[in-house]
C-alpha cells in the first residue's frame, strides 16, 4: 500500500502514544504458533513483535532482517520491494543466506508502490530465479490484473514461479468478510493451483467500506479468518497488516496488533490465541 511505502522508504516508522483504554495488560504465557502465522512487520520499533504475536515468520519488505532481530524465532523471509532492489549486492546476500522463500516485487501496479510495468518485472525475473530459493510472484493491490498478466508472461517464457502472493484488504463491515476472502483465495488456487501466500490483509479503513471498522470488528476478523486459513489447503502462509500502532491515523488504530512496549492490543490479543 501507499502508506507502507513511506514508511519503508524514511527508514523508520513515528509511533503515536496509545490510549490507554485501548491497552490491554501484557499478556503472558506462551502463544498459539502455527506454520501458516505471520506478519509483516519492518522490525526497529519492536523487533521481537513476531514472536510476541505467536507467528512463525515475518517480511519486512525488504531483503534483510533488521540488525535489532538476531533473536527473532520467527522465520525471516526476505523480499525484492521493487526492481530498484534488485541489485547484485542483494541477490548475491541472498544466494548465500539460510531464507526458505523469497517474494516478488511489492505492489508493482500502484505508483507509491514499486510501480513496475509487466514487462519490467518479467525481464528482471530470472535475476530473482539464480537465487535458488522458492519464489513468491509479485503482491499487487486487491483486484488488479497485473498479476494474470505476469503470470501469462511468466509461463510463456518458461520462468519460475512456485507460489502466488496475494493482497486484499475487503470490507470487513459487510456481511460475510471471511466467506469472501475465502472465494477470493479460492478462485485464485482454481486459476493457477499453485499455494497462496496472503502477504498482506486486514480490516484498514478505505472510503469504499460501508462504515469505518471498529477495533472489535478486526479482532473478530482475525480470529476467524485464521481459523479459516489454517484449515483452507491452498493458503500455505498468510500475514496481518499492520503488526504497530502508527501516527497514520486513517488506517493503524483499528488494525494493530501491538504497542511499541510489547502491550497487545484488542487485535493482537485475537491474533496471538487464533488457531
Amino acid at each position: 500500500m501507499p502508506w507502507t511505502a513511506s514508511l519503508l522508504l524514511a527508514g523508520t516508522v513515528a509511533l503515536a502514544a496509545p490510549r490507554a483504554a485501548d491497552r490491554p495488560a501484557l499478556v503472558t504465557g506462551a502463544p498459539v504458533v502455527t506454520a501458516k502465522k505471520g506478519v509483516g512487520h519492518w522490525g526497529d520499533a519492536l523487533p521481537a513483535a513476531p514472536d510476541l504475536l505467536g507467528s512463525s515468520w515475518y517480511y519486512n519488505w525488504g531483503p534483510q532482517a533488521s540488525r535489532r532481530a538476531g533473536k527473532v524465532k520467527a522465520e525471516f523471509i526476505p523480499m525484492i520491494w521493487s526492481g530498484k532492489d534488485a541489485t547484485a549486492e542483494n541477490l548475491a546476500r541472498l544466494k548465500d543466506s539460510h531464507a526458505s522463500a523469497l517474494l516478488g516485487y511489492n505492489e508493482p501496479d500502484g505508483e507509491g508502490q514499486a510501480n513496475m510495468s509487466v514487462a519490467e518485472a518479467i525481464a528482471l525475473w530470472p535475476s530473482l530465479e539464480a537465487t535458488g530459493l522458492r519464489l513468491g510472484s509479485p503482491g499487487t493491490t486487491t483486484g488488479a490484473g497485473w498479476l494474470d498478466e505476469f503470470m501469462a508472461s511468466a509461463t510463456a517464457k518458461h520462468l519460475r514461479v512456485d507460489f502466488l502472493c496475494l493482497h486484499w484488504y475487503g470490507d470487513i463491515t459487510a456481511p460475510d468478510p471471511v466467506g469472501r476472502l475465502k472465494h477470493y483465495l479460492e478462485g485464485y488456487w482454481r486459476k493457477y493451483h499453485l499455494p497462496i501466500w496472503l502477504t498482506e490483509y486486514s480490516g484498514a479503513n478505505f472510503d469504499y467500506h460501508r462504515r469505518k471498522a471498529t477495533i472489535e470488528d478486526n479482532a473478530k476478523f482475525a480470529a476467524e479468518s485464521i481459523a479459516m486459513m489454517e484449515r483452507l489447503p491452498c493458503v500455505e502462509r498468510y500475514a496481518w497488516f499492520a503488526p504497530l500502532v502508527s501516527a497514520d491515523d486513517a488506517f493503524y488504530p483499528t488494525v494493530a496488533l501491538c504497542h511499541p512496549d510489547g502491550s497487545l492490543t484488542p487485535v493482537g490479543v485475537a491474533w496471538r490465541a487464533a488457531r
